[in-house]
């Protein structure tokens, strides 16, 4: 989507890390020419009015931050950006995509519980799950 300019992006903003969200997406917007219009979603029954809103700030693209609120709330924001035919770009996890989503970028949680087992199994057997500057160990 490289002619988008306006995204709105749903924001949670009693959630601890929302003012690092808000600081980071504001730093990074104008290097990549995109106006950012926030919408704060201060609980479930706020969402409806909030995407509303979306329809007044013109918006080309939605982008959904790692909030556990929009998580629960899902299937209800892919409907309504699909209503408006906006790309929806999700931070959290691979749900999004596979319920609609044009993207997330996130972790794996699959890998991360494979990554996970891995350290069990080994510490099991007696071996270290911590290499020795203190970091994960990379023979896992």
């Amino acid at each position: 989507m490289p002619g988008v300019t306006r995204v709105t992006v749903l924001i949670h903003p009693t959630h601890p890390m929302a003012s690092a969200i808000v600081s980071e997406l504001a730093r990074a917007a104008p290097a990549l020419g995109v106006q950012l219009h926030l919408l704060d979603v201060h609980g479930p029954s706020a969402l409806d009015s909030a995407l509303a809103a979306m329809a007044s700030a013109s918006a080309e693209a939605l982008l959904v931050p790692p909030f556990p609120l929009f998580a629960g709330q899902r299937h209800q924001i892919l409907a309504v950006a699909a209503q408006r035919r906006l790309p929806v770009m999700a931070t959290d996890v691979r749900q999004w995509v596979e319920e609609g989503a044009l993207l997330f970028y996130g972790m794996s949680t699959t890998a991360n519980y494979r990554r996970a087992a891995a350290y069990v199994d080994k510490i099991l057997q007696g071996g270290q799950a911590w290499g020795p500057a203190g970091g994960a160990a990379d023979a896992v």
